[in-house]
C-alpha cells in the first residue's frame, strides 16, 4: 500500500514539473485597438443643455513583451495613447435626452504608456469549432502626454459659440488598469487575442475651461473639465513566440 502511494506521488510530482516547465516562454505581442476617453466635470455651469463625456474614440497601438510562467503572464511594453475629453451641447428648446445636439466637440492629447501588468489564467474552452483561453489582468502604467501647442481655441456653428482655454497640469503620471483577454486557439496554439480593458487615470494632465454661448437665446455658460487619461478600450493582438525557455533548457541538458 505504501509503495503504491509512493509511486502515485512520484507520478504526480513528475506530471506537475512537466506541466510547469512546458509553459515557460516569452512572446512579443503587437496590438492595435480603439479606446474611448473620459474626462471629469470640475465645476461651473452644467445646465440640461450640456453633456460631458460624449463620444471620443482614439486609436491605440503598440506592443508588449510577455513572460509566460504557468498560469501567470508578466507584461510590459510601449503603447501610443491619448488623454482626452468630449462634450455635447443641446440646441435651445430641446431636452437633454432628446438626441438633438446643436454642437459636439472632442479632443485629445497624444502620448505614450508603459504598462506593468500581471495576467492570470482562468479557464480554457474545448469546443469543436472555436476555442479560447480567458485571462484576467491588472496593473499600473507610467504615462506621458504632450502639452498642446496652443492655449485657446474657438469653435462655433449656427447654434453655439465656444472658447476653450487649456492649461497643462502634468505631463507625466500613473494609471491603474484591469481587463480580460480572450486568447483564441488554433490547433492548440495561441492565435489572435481580443482584450477589453478599463484604465483609471490617477494623475491630472490638463484642465479645460469651456465658455460657450447658445445663439438662439444669447445665454452664456462656463464648464470646467479635467483629463486624467481615463479610458475604456478594446485591443486586437497576436502573440509571437520569441523565446521558448523550456526548449532552450532541454537543448542545454542534451548537450552536457
Amino acid at each position: 500500500m505504501c509503495s503504491r502511494i509512493k509511486i502515485f506521488l512520484v507520478v504526480v510530482i513528475i506530471f506537475s514539473v512537466n506541466s510547469v516547465t512546458a509553459q515557460t516562454y516569452v512572446t512579443l505581442t503587437p496590438m492595435l485597438g480603439l479606446n474611448r476617453c473620459f474626462a471629469k466635470f470640475d465645476g461651473g455651469d452644467k445646465p440640461d443643455l450640456f453633456k460631458n463625456n460624449a463620444s471620443n474614440h482614439q486609436i491605440i497601438f503598440g506592443g508588449l513583451i510577455d513572460y509566460h510562467k504557468n498560469k501567470f503572464i508578466f507584461s510590459t511594453g510601449y503603447l501610443y495613447n491619448h488623454a482626452g475629453y468630449a462634450y455635447s451641447i443641446k440646441s435651445v428648446g430641446h431636452q437633454a435626452d432628446s438626441g438633438s445636439w446643436g454642437y459636439k466637440h472632442s479632443s485629445a492629447n497624444q502620448g505614450w504608456t508603459i504598462p506593468l501588468r500581471v495576467s492570470y489564467y482562468l479557464f480554457k474552452t474545448n469546443g469543436k469549432f472555436i476555442n479560447f483561453k480567458l485571462d484576467m489582468f491588472g496593473g499600473i502604467a507610467i504615462d506621458h502626454f504632450s502639452p498642446r501647442p496652443f492655449s485657446t481655441a474657438t469653435y462655433s456653428n449656427a447654434h453655439v459659440e465656444t472658447k476653450s482655454t487649456y492649461k497643462t497640469i502634468n505631463q507625466y503620471g500613473v494609471s491603474a488598469n484591469i481587463g480580460l483577454t480572450f486568447q483564441f486557439l488554433h490547433r492548440g496554439k495561441e492565435s489572435i487575442a481580443l482584450t477589453f480593458y478599463y484604465n483609471q487615470g490617477l494623475t491630472k494632465y490638463e484642465s479645460i475651461r469651456l465658455n460657450y454661448t447658445t445663439l438662439e437665446d444669447n445665454r452664456s455658460y462656463q464648464s470646467n473639465l479635467i483629463t486624467r487619461g481615463t479610458s475604456f478600450g478594446i485591443l486586437l493582438s497576436y502573440p509571437i513566440k520569441i523565446w521558448d525557455v523550456d526548449k532552450r533548457r532541454s537543448i542545454k541538458s542534451h548537450t552536457k
